[in-house]
């Protein structure tokens, strides 16, 4: 059994580049990294962070790096169709 493929990879003799839309995964890592429908929920920091405890970028050293909450519109309204049913 074949291991799972990513474009550019070859199966035997079907080129998996081949069978994706041109610029596919240009246009798939562009929506991914452009954040579209992500709305920022992460809370903010209580209080300012004190200047020793602080990163180059103003951030609390005590927040991990990359820590931001995420979500979308629709997942927002599924937890909302949930919640009104009981």
């Amino acid at each position: 059994m074949a291991s799972p493929v990513f474009c550019g990879a070859t199966i035997g003799s079907l080129d998996v580049a081949a069978t994706a839309p041109p610029r596919a995964a240009e246009e798939v890592t562009a929506e991914g990294l452009a954040h579209a429908g992500c709305l920022d929920i992460t809370p903010p920091g209580i209080n300012p962070p004190h200047p020793d405890l602080q990163r180059p970028a103003g951030t609390s050293i005590h927040r991990a790096v990359g820590s931001a909450t995420c979500t979308s519109r629709s997942l927002l309204a599924a937890e909302n169709r949930l919640l009104a049913e009981v």
